[in-house]
């Protein structure tokens, strides 16, 4: 008996209309996706830190809470300083 869609022809046709589903979801879904890759690469930034505070005796949640507190202190600063040299250079330029 024949087939409408021969045997050699499905897998490769399988996986196009996977990747196409994919595609279209990545598409779709890219709101979502920036801020995952965002934590996920913080985390992986900051993970070694984490195991260096373990390291020394400090359980994982205060450490975690630790580093994020001086994250967050070394980026708000650098925010700052950048607004306050930009206020500086933009009034020469008026």
């Amino acid at each position: 008996m024949d087939r409408i869609i021969p045997q050699r022809f499905l897998k490769p046709m399988t996986y196009g209309v996977v990747a196409i589903v994919a595609i279209t979801l990545m598409i779709t879904l890219r709101s979502i996706f920036a801020p995952l890759l965002a934590g996920f690469f913080i985390a992986y930034i900051l993970d070694p830190f984490a195991d260096a505070l373990e390291r020394k005796g400090i359980k994982r949640i205060p450490a975690v809470i630790l580093i994020f507190t001086i994250a967050t202190v070394i980026l708000l600063g650098s925010v700052l300083a950048g607004s306050v040299a930009l206020a500086r250079g933009g009034s020469t330029l008026v």
